[in-house]
């Protein structure tokens, strides 16, 4: 291959730093199939204790479009839910850990489903432990094999996370925790650029635990009122979850905004302290 440059075109070896980048990048494509594939048999396993389904309930399991295919697909899983309701448990967070874990939409559908399978409460908590594990395996895999590819696709996306990351180092916790109740940055990307933007595993961990259960309490609360509402849509967006998420981010800037300004007045005291003449010496 050649590579133009000002002063003509060089030819691009195999041991040129632009070859080995791509190289590694490859591989990591490569690697991150792997882990896809692997994802893919263990939900395969999992799916497979469940009870035999006959062709009417296997077209009912789709994504649905409309609270009408949305109970249809509660209910089949309702039914299996009674002969083995621990392998429905099992493929229910299988699944959520698995999508959360490689990006792919439709997570949301499951936090839909939770209240109506397993109640309130206990479809708040596996849904909270279902995101969080599938945020830190999305986390891991991220940092072993999505650096590259991450930077590649979306330099400024990073470079902006990797900013604010820096410029809120002291703050690290409240800054992801208002980040993870914001419409900022997709939960995804978040996900996925933590730990090329340098946050730590910990902090990563404790705060997508914590910022993402209000949103998780509504998704549930959503599922448990579809049969009154009159599309998916209208009860996911309505204005009412929008404005508590926002309240909730706001607050969860209060104690950034807290610290910044005692540091900036710590160095403004600094500042005059300085400026102050020595005293003068007695005669």
């Amino acid at each position: 291959g050649v590579m133009h440059t000002g002063s003509g075109m060089l030819p691009v070896t195999a041991n040129s730093p632009s070859a080995r980048e791509h190289e590694r990048l490859r591989r990591d494509v490569m690697s991150l199939v792997g882990f896809f594939c692997a994802g893919l048999c263990i939900l395969y396993c999992a799916i497979s204790e469940l009870p035999p389904m006959d062709a009417e309930d296997r077209a009912k399991m789709h994504r649905p479009h409309d609270v009408t295919e949305f109970h249809a697909m509660q209910a089949v899983i309702l039914k299996y839910k009674e002969v083995n309701s621990g392998a429905v448990l099992l493929v229910f967070f299988c699944c959520y850990v698995f999508m959360q874990a490689f990006a792919i939409p439709g997570s949301i559908v499951f936090s839909l489903l939770s209240g109506p399978l397993f109640g309130p409460i206990t479809g708040w908590c596996l849904v909270c432990i279902a995101t969080t594990s599938g945020a830190l395996a999305c986390y891991c895999v991220s940092n072993m094999l999505m650096r590259r590819v991450l930077m590649a696709k979306f330099p400024a996306r990073v470079a902006f996370l990797e900013q604010k990351v820096k410029e809120n180092s002291d703050n690290i916790f409240y800054f992801m925790l208002s980040l993870r109740m914001s419409p900022l940055l997709p939960n995804w990307f978040v996900n996925a650029a933590s730990p090329v933007a340098g946050v730590t595993f910990r902090e990563f961990a404790v705060a997508t635990f914590v910022g993402l259960m209000p949103i998780n309490f509504l998704h549930v609360q959503a599922g448990m009122t579809l049969g009154y509402a009159q599309s998916l849509s209208s009860a996911l967006h309505d204005y009412r979850r929008i404005l508590f998420l926002l309240v909730l981010s706001l607050l969860a800037l209060v104690p950034v905004y807290m610290k910044s300004q005692r540091r900036r007045r710590e160095l403004i005291n600094t500042h005059k302290s300085d400026d102050r003449p020595p005293p003068t010496p007695f005669p």
